[in-house]
């Protein structure tokens, strides 16, 4: 048994961030994805191709790990042919922790994917640490970002609801400390959120003033929300998946916030106007666009 880390996702935001805090620390990582040749490795990772949907990928990404970084790839649905069979190739394979990127309130809500996952974790009996996130502000500058910078508009069905928003990099410095300390954060759930919740009227306030230009926020229905995401070619149920994950939030469910952040990283979890500020070219338009 090795003592090297596999990170799932490890071209997104999380994972190569969880890469990064590895690295620094010294613990060798194996960076997955679906394709390999896309991942940026330095000193100490290894690329390594892995497919939640080929069962046939799951040998050679766990050959030698001790630890993984899991996460579910938002456009899978289905649980029990992807994440659940990768679960038990972990056991069988003798992995021996796993921490899990999950959602706040995912004990309650057993329409969203990541409690089919975490039912999993518990029945095949694997060491883990639950990272229950709020809503990541990274969504602002992914699939929120095109309809800012073209319409003016975050266009989300959240109604009035607050989010107490997250930074991804402060949830990859959380989970990289799981991961290179298993014993001391093993069988924790955390709920990781930042300092304050605000709804997306406020978020668009604090987006305005940085662009410099007026920005709304739409609130579409849910019906309408999903007209129009099927309306530009996403698959129905990623549309349904991303319907369940805005409903806590529009029956104010998402805007407590948690002391664990806090706790864990021994400072303040970032803010989201220092989030915004510092990613603001995100939403600029070029030269000529209208």
């Amino acid at each position: 048994m090795t003592n090297t880390v596999l990170v799932t996702g490890a071209t997104g935001n999380v994972g190569a961030a969880v890469l990064e805090g590895l690295v620094a620390a010294g613990q060798p990582a194996r960076a997955a994805a679906r394709y390999p040749a896309r991942i940026a490795t330095g000193p100490g990772v290894e690329p390594v191709r892995l497919d939640f949907e080929d069962h046939g990928t799951f040998g050679a990404a766990l050959e030698g790990v001790r630890g993984v970084f899991l996460m579910r790839p938002p456009q899978l649905a289905d649980m029990e042919t992807t994440l659940v069979p990768f679960l038990r190739a972990c056991k069988t394979s003798a992995v021996q922790h796993i921490s899990f990127l999950s959602l706040i309130g995912v004990e309650r809500n057993r329409r969203v994917p990541h409690h089919a996952v975490e039912r999993a974790l518990a029945e095949c009996d694997l060491p883990y640490t639950s990272l229950r996130a709020g809503y990541f502000m990274q969504n602002l500058t992914g699939f929120l970002a095109e309809d800012i910078r073209q319409h003016d508009r975050i266009y989300v069905p959240a109604g009035r609801g607050r989010t107490s928003f997250v930074d991804a990099g402060d949830i990859a410095q959380i989970a990289s400390m799981t991961l290179c300390d298993p014993h001391r954060h093993a069988g924790q759930a955390y709920n990781l959120t930042g300092a304050e919740a605000l709804n997306y009227r406020q978020v668009a306030r604090i987006l305005s003033d940085v662009v410099g230009r007026p920005i709304h926020y739409a609130r579409p229905s849910h019906r309408a929300f999903r007209r129009e995401m099927l309306r530009r070619g996403i698959e129905p149920e990623f549309v349904q998946v991303l319907i369940m994950l805005f409903w806590p939030v529009k029956l104010g469910m998402a805007a407590r916030v948690y002391p664990d952040m806090a706790r864990l990283l021994g400072r303040a979890p970032t803010r989201i106007e220092q989030f915004i500020e510092r990613h603001r070219g995100h939403w600029t338009r070029a030269v000529g666009e209208c």
